[in-house]
């Protein structure tokens, strides 16, 4: 629950960057950084917005402003956000005009959340892809396989000493449901292991495990009964 709400914060700072600078590059341009930062505490209620009333207070009791600025990137961990405080804290650090700084860093922002939000629809085909696969799709085509084998009868080719004999042919079936099984086990750690890394949020490995592998096991038991 604690790993939930830290990466809705994250998203939330994220989704707040370009909007938040586009505002503060609106202020004129004589503005000090720190009359900016204090304004764009005040511009609203986001956890950025109180990030930014975070550092106005560092900075009231004597923290020099790139130091408060910087500590916001630490306290979170947002790529998106560090990109963007790097840049704010490099034009600071070189005298450039502050409005076309956050304009600037605005726009990159809004550049870099477009490839984010790309790529996270690309792995979220993956990752569906996957978990319909190890829960659903896989599970149930061993399932009926394993049903057609066990629904064959070869006792009219074993009486003319051709193939294995009945005790062989189960030997064989139960030989390959246990492998179907450890197929099936494998498929849905694998799967919960690149899920997780994909996201990453290896601790996310077990909960996907937990949910992928008793399922897969019960759609294959319930399509080799059919």
């Amino acid at each position: 629950l604690m790993m939930h709400h830290e990466e809705d914060r994250k998203k939330k700072i994220e989704e707040e960057i370009p909007d938040l600078l586009l505002t503060a590059s609106s202020l004129p341009g004589n503005s000090s950084l720190p009359r900016i930062v204090e304004y764009m505490g005040k511009s609203g209620s986001g956890p950025l917005c109180h990030e930014f009333r975070i550092a106005q207070r560092e900075m009231l009791a004597g923290m020099p402003t790139e130091e408060a600025l910087l500590r916001i990137a630490k306290r979170n961990r947002s790529d998106a956000l560090s990109r963007a405080i790097g840049l704010i804290a490099a034009a600071l650090h070189s005298g450039a005009d502050m409005s076309r700084a956050f304009r600037e860093t605005a726009e990159d922002s809004m550049r870099t959340h477009a490839l984010l939000r790309e790529r996270a629809a690309a792995g979220a085909m993956q990752k569906y892809t996957l978990i319909l696969a190890g829960g659903c799709l896989v599970p149930f085509i061993l399932g009926k396989l394993a049903s057609m084998v066990e629904g064959f009868s070869l006792s009219g080719i074993s009486d003319i000493g051709i193939g294995a004999g009945e005790a062989q042919r189960l030997q064989l079936i139960a030989a390959s449901s246990l492998a179907n099984i450890i197929y099936i086990a494998e498929f849905a750690l694998i799967a919960s292991a690149f899920i997780a890394l994909q996201e990453g949020r290896e601790k996310k490995f077990v909960i996907y495990a937990l949910a992928l592998l008793p399922c897969g096991l019960a759609v294959y038991f319930f399509s080799r009964g059919l």
